[in-house]
């Protein structure tokens, strides 16, 4: 059977698969320091992109080959996978309601957003991610809902595409979309007890 990206992520040998895990936000940030004065000039561009390093708990054959088979499938950078942060699955907000994108058209790091319980303190909370399409979005401080079930999320990086009016908003285990950051393909290591260790670097697809 012929493989369809993005792929979804092996779920052996821990509950999420994975076992370490870290994520960057790069950012496209041109600088100058003079050598003399240090004096220094910023300038901020529009590029950001999420870069995460992914480790697997060593294990033995049976379950590592379909981390093995997974990373073959991705042929490098070709192929994408959909992928979050294994230990935000959950909200530190209220989270509840059904939230959707409030209007057509949005772009930047504000979100107008609907379809909450009402009148929540604390709704999303710094911290927490949300999901959009397969695009992954951090909340930069906490947001409230209003007595319409609207609140106004600021959330980094900045908005990938604008979302269509009522597009649903995913907050229970959100993902993004990523893909090997590599041309070479990080397999495995095996030591002498013949146990597998497993690790790599994506990027965010953009």
């Amino acid at each position: 059977m012929a493989v369809s990206f993005p792929l979804n992520l092996p779920t052996t040998p821990t509950a999420s698969g994975i076992d370490g895990f870290s994520l960057r936000l790069m950012e496209s940030v041109a600088m100058l320091r003079s050598p003399w004065s240090f004096a220094t000039q910023v300038q901020e561009h529009t590029g950001q992109l999420w870069a995460c390093d992914v480790s697997i708990a060593p294990c033995q054959r049976a379950k590592a080959e379909p981390w093995v088979g997974f990373l073959e499938s991705l042929k490098g950078p070709v192929g994408t996978f959909l992928m979050g942060d294994p230990w935000g699955k959950n909200p530190r907000g209220t989270a509840t309601g059904t939230p959707l994108v409030n209007g057509g058209s949005q772009t930047g790091e504000t979100l107008l957003t609907k379809g909450w319980t009402i009148n929540i303190t604390g709704i999303l909370k710094a911290g927490d991610y949300i999901q959009i399409g397969q695009r992954l979005y951090k909340v930069k401080q906490d947001a409230n809902s209003d007595g319409s079930g609207n609140a106004t999320l600021e959330i980094r990086p900045r908005l990938r595409e604008s979302p269509a009016n009522n597009t649903s908003i995913i907050t229970a285990s959100p993902k993004g979309l990523f893909r090997l950051n590599s041309v070479e393909v990080p397999l495995f290591d095996l030591d002498i007890e013949r146990i597998y260790s497993i690790a790599f670097t994506a990027v965010e697809a953009i």
